[in-house]
């Protein structure tokens, strides 16, 4: 049975768009080698830390939506490697979901800008496939609370930041 998992990379937001393509190409490789496929990559460009991050308060953020065919822990160890050895990558994170859900970047944030957001658009299965195998697309969840807090007064978007793990949050 194929897993699902999501890979957020957070770059170095000095970088050129040629190294990120290279770094996009190069984490494509790791999960086709891996007998992997690259569902869809997203790069959500230059974004505002809520905190720091190896002294940065910006990064470039690209998710890479990927399914592998057998339950292997190779390609997430050798992420976390390239992350560790490599200072234009500032931070990693790999989720295993049941299901691919691909977030609509450009909707969500003509939502929180005030703009009239289109109608989400739902990619439709292809004749032949099911509904299970082809990935929802869907708009950021924050969209609607974006919406949600311009109508209580709250006129910023929120900074994304990456999830701390326990070990991290607790100052040991």
């Amino acid at each position: 049975m194929a897993q699902n998992y999501e890979f957020v990379l957070l770059l170095d937001p000095d970088l050129p768009q040629s190294r990120v393509q290279e770094y996009q190409d190069q984490f494509s490789k790791i999960i086709t080698d891996h007998d992997g496929e690259v569902v869809h990559i997203q790069t959500w460009g230059r974004k505002r830390l809520e905190y720091q991050i190896v002294r940065r308060k910006e990064a470039i953020f690209v998710i890479f939506y990927f399914r592998m065919e057998t339950v292997s822990a190779k390609p997430i160890e050798e992420f976390e490697r390239q992350v560790r050895i490599n200072d234009d990558l500032l931070r990693g994170m790999t989720v295993k979901v049941p299901e691919l859900k691909i977030l609509n970047l450009p909707a969500a944030e003509s939502a929180r800008d005030g703009r009239a957001a289109s109608s989400p658009s739902t990619a439709s299965a292809p004749r032949g496939e099911s509904q299970a195998e082809t990935p929802q697309v869907e708009t950021d969840e924050t969209a609607s609370r974006a919406e949600a807090g311009e109508a209580s007064g709250g006129g910023e978007s929120e900074a994304v930041a990456p999830a701390e793990t326990e070990a991290e949050g607790n100052g040991d």
